[in-house]
């Protein structure tokens, strides 16, 4: 597996919060007005194309959340599989939990404020570079 495949779960996590923040903002707006009277110079259906939105936003959204939740199953059955314990602990972090590399780097090793925000990523990046789940071992692949 890639970095590029293992970050897929971040990216699936951003576009779900960007659909519920859009269908919110919908929501916040109310209902269209009931009635079918132009409002405008351009006569439209109000009510049928803010329903119409609505349902294609709640759609894309039921979309995100199942391709979300098969490729966490991927991705974490692939993190599972981590034999070293703190390896396993890094991309837990990075790849399921969303974590930025300082606070990976403090939970790692909390006793240690020398500990730099590098070290778990090179960890990490090592591990990958020699598993042979690693589809591609290109530089830009396992760009962290």
């Amino acid at each position: 597996m890639t970095i590029k495949e293992l970050n897929k779960l971040y990216y699936k996590k951003k576009d779900i919060t960007a659909l519920e923040q859009e269908l919110a903002e919908l929501n916040n707006l109310g209902s269209a007005p009931l009635d079918d009277m132009p409002r405008t110079k351009n006569p439209g259906k109000p009510t049928e194309n803010y329903v119409i939105k609505r349902l294609k936003i709640i759609n894309d959204l039921k979309e995100a959340y199942e391709e979300y939740y098969n490729e966490y199953e991927r991705v974490s059955g692939f993190i599972n599989d981590i034999e070293d314990d703190e390896i396993r602990l890094i991309a837990r972090l990075r790849f399921i939990a969303l974590k930025d590399w300082f606070y990976i780097a403090e939970e790692i090793s909390p006793e240690d404020k020398t500990i730099h925000w590098t070290t778990p990523r090179k960890k990490l990046k090592k591990y990958l570079e020699g598993t042979e789940d690693v589809k591609d071992n290109s530089s830009e692949d396992l760009e962290i």
